[in-house]
């Protein structure tokens, strides 16, 4: 098969998808409805392969704007969103995305955190260490304290003249 016939049964394919009302191939419609579903894999894609809050700090990285949509099919953002006939839907969609994306992130970091143990894994290296240290300096204080007191557990219990001999004072 040629590239034309494949891109043919590919457009082919793509009209026989049900668009929505406001999806129109005669304006810019059609391309931001691809670019926001092309968009909105790739943020799923981003939102799979990452697990931790500070991956999501830029909303950039698993959110789409309208900006981001019209710089692509080279239109104003004003036009796209607010001043058309299509603009109160496109939004819409938009937005029933983003939520969904936002739910999926929630997901995402949700089950990270069940995952987790309790354990070492979820604290940072430096809390590591300086727990370790508190630890060690409590086994070394336990450890002396012990020490003496076994040696007066052992003193009490000597007899009287072995204690004498030994010039211990009673």
């Amino acid at each position: 098969m040629s590239l034309k016939s494949l891109s043919k049964i590919a457009q082919s394919k793509t009209k026989e998808l049900a668009l929505p009302i406001w999806v129109s191939e005669k304006n810019i419609t059609f391309a931001a409805y691809q670019y926001i579903n092309l968009l909105k894999t790739e943020k799923l894609d981003f939102i799979a392969k990452h697990n931790k809050v500070n991956d999501y700090k830029a909303k950039g990285n698993y959110q789409i704007t309208a900006s981001e949509v019209a710089r692509h099919i080279k239109v104003a953002t004003t036009t796209l969103i607010s001043t058309s006939v299509y603009s109160k839907d496109l939004k819409n969609y938009l937005d029933s995305i983003n939520t969904k994306l936002e739910e999926e992130k929630f997901l995402r970091l949700s089950k990270h955190r069940k995952s987790l143990s309790s354990g070492l894994r979820q604290h940072k290296k430096d809390e590591i260490r300086i727990e370790l240290q508190n630890t060690r300096k409590e086994l070394e204080e336990l450890k002396h304290k012990n020490a003496i007191e076994q040696a007066t557990l052992v003193l009490k219990s000597l007899a009287l003249p072995i204690k004498q001999k030994l010039g211990i004072s009673i």
